[in-house]
């Protein structure tokens, strides 16, 4: 019972910062570099994040005896996250490159 719960609360705190991350970027504060391709980027994390949701949602009620489908999803969820940041910082494109700050 308790282990839905960290589920649960994993999947809304992945959430919480994954909107606060399209926030700032749709209000120009962090930028992907990409110019206005950072858009697309965010539809991307957007429609990612909806997908991740819908798998969480429906792999709550089923439990499986080869894997658990909870696990993978939040470590799936926590390699994008990864992703993003480092899109943010080091891997940004080339209209904007890494200058070292994150915030403008």
């Amino acid at each position: 019972m308790i282990d839905r719960y960290v589920y649960i609360g994993a999947i809304l705190l992945w959430n919480v910062i994954l909107l606060i991350i399209t926030f700032l970027s749709l209000k120009g504060r962090i930028h992907f570099g990409w110019g206005m391709a950072d858009i697309v980027l965010l539809g991307i994390i957007l429609i990612f994040v909806l997908i991740v949701d819908l798998i969480f949602v429906f792999s709550l009620k089923e439990t499986t005896l080869f894997f658990n489908k909870k696990k993978i999803i939040i470590g799936i969820g926590l390699v994008f996250l990864i992703y993003i940041c480092l899109q943010m910082s080091l891997l940004r494109g080339p209209a904007s490159p890494w200058n070292g700050y994150i915030f403008f």
